[in-house]
């Protein structure tokens, strides 16, 4: 297949906008659905900040470059840091990636079927719009990355692929995978993988020197989770939903596997190889590192997704017939199972702690003062528990007034039993991988 777009009717050349103008539809109606958690406050943080302490702070991090940050920062200088202007943000972000993904699918030679699949897949995925409304990096990090994926296919805007490249590994560190996909897919793309080094190298040196000067270097890091078979088996899974049967879902699992594999060996050499590295780098890369230090994060993927969602669209489309009107009716048929399962799964998947009504039952007047054990529970606290003081302990004796509330995520706090009768459980809460508890801590 020829890599060159020939000419379209009319509705792909408005395809885009329907696919950008249906992913933010679906994202505008989850958009508070959850109130922020600990990482997106962190960002919230930071992006208040003045700029040099913005800086600073993100190279102290060691977790993520600063692009994203600045950007939330003009944001909410602007639009205002409520939860609903600060997640819309990201939702904007993430439904714009749908544009450039679709040209995407069209430079790849794909029919209308084959886009609307696109459509649907990158538009209703639960794992693309659940990071498209957190308000971190992932939905930048998507659309730049389809945007780089297109353009380096497309070929003669070289200066603006370059730019978009550099603007990626800004945002995400897994964007050099995106990078790296396309020089070894091309050899041409090479110096513009050099200039995209050089533009990096002073923030990769300035990390690396508060690495070498942090007291505990990785403990930004050290929560990563090692991989298991299981959570391998689910990568398929990232891009369509399964139905929470485990057999049913690995046959799903193996189907998504069997697609991709069938659009990388009939699409077109040129086009093909890049899509395949893209999506796979991340994934070898994740894994690899796993052998030495557990450092599995399905959500750091979401680079390599444009260039999934593009394959598994390819072999979506290869399995409908070829018939004029049984092909029409097989694509709305699949597109509306896609749609309907991806809804299903969004809307009854649990997927943050509600830490509004989780602090809307500690109330101030029977005690001001709220203890948290650790900042994962300190900062979400501190944000939503007004007019409530919060307060971070280590230990049972910095705690000073009673009464008080005290706040604590299992196996996150020390034990309470030298409180005895004066310490009574209020409240318990739980969301996927955590369970905290709230106790009101009496008078003496």
């Amino acid at each position: 297949m020829d890599l060159v777009t020939r000419e379209r009717p009319a509705i792909d050349r408005w395809l885009p906008w329907v696919a950008v103008a249906l992913a933010l539809a679906v994202r505008l109606l989850s958009l508070t659905r959850y109130p922020l958690w600990f990482d997106e406050l962190f960002a919230v943080e930071l992006a208040l900040r003045s700029p040099i302490d913005l800086l600073r702070g993100a190279i102290a991090d060691h977790t993520n470059p600063p692009l994203f940050y600045l950007l939330l920062a003009a944001w909410s200088r602007t639009a205002g840091a409520s939860d609903a202007a600060l997640r819309l943000l990201p939702a904007l972000l993430g439904a714009a990636a749908a544009f450039p993904l679709v040209r995407l699918g069209r430079r790849c030679s794909m029919d209308g079927a084959g886009l609307a699949l696109l459509t649907a897949v990158s538009a209703t995925a639960p794992a693309l719009v659940a990071l498209s409304l957190e308000v971190r990096a992932y939905a930048l990090a998507l659309l730049l990355s389809a945007c780089f994926v297109e353009l380096a296919l497309r070929g003669d805007r070289e200066r603006l692929t370059l730019a978009v490249g550099i603007a990626l590994v800004h945002t995400h560190y897994f964007g050099w995978f995106v990078v790296l996909g396309a020089a070894l897919a091309s050899r041409d793309a090479w110096p513009r993988t050099a200039r995209i080094g050089l533009a990096f190298l002073p923030w990769a040196l300035a990390v690396a020197w508060s690495i070498t000067q942090s007291a505990a270097p990785g403990a930004t890091t050290a929560w990563l989770p090692a991989p298991t078979v299981d959570a391998v088996l689910q990568l398929p899974l990232f891009l369509i939903a399964g139905s929470g049967w485990r057999p049913l879902d690995l046959a799903i699992a193996g189907i998504v596997i069997t697609l991709t594999t069938i659009a990388a060996r009939r699409a077109d050499q040129p086009s093909a190889r890049p899509l395949v590295l893209t999506a796979l780098l991340p994934i070898g890369a994740l894994l690899i590192a796993s052998l030495f230090r557990p450092s599995f994060a399905e959500r750091y993927l979401i680079v390599g997704a444009p260039a999934a969602c593009v394959l598994l669209a390819l072999g979506l489309q290869q399995l409908l017939p070829r018939a004029h009107r049984a092909r029409a009716v097989a694509t709305v048929a699949l597109v509306t199972l896609i749609a309907l399962n991806n809804a299903r799964v969004r809307r009854t998947t649990v997927e943050k702690f509600d830490w509004r009504d989780f602090t809307a039952q500690l109330r101030p007047d029977v005690a001001p003062t709220i203890y948290a054990f650790e900042g994962f529970t300190a900062l979400p606290l501190a944000w939503y528990a007004a007019p409530h003081r919060v307060a971070s302990v280590h230990t049972l004796g910095e705690i000073r007034s009673r009464p008080a509330w005290l706040v604590v995520r299992d196996g996150y706090a020390p034990p309470l039993d030298a409180f005895g009768d004066a310490l009574h459980l209020i409240a318990v809460d739980s969301a996927p991988g955590q369970r905290i508890r709230a106790y009101r801590l009496d008078a003496r």
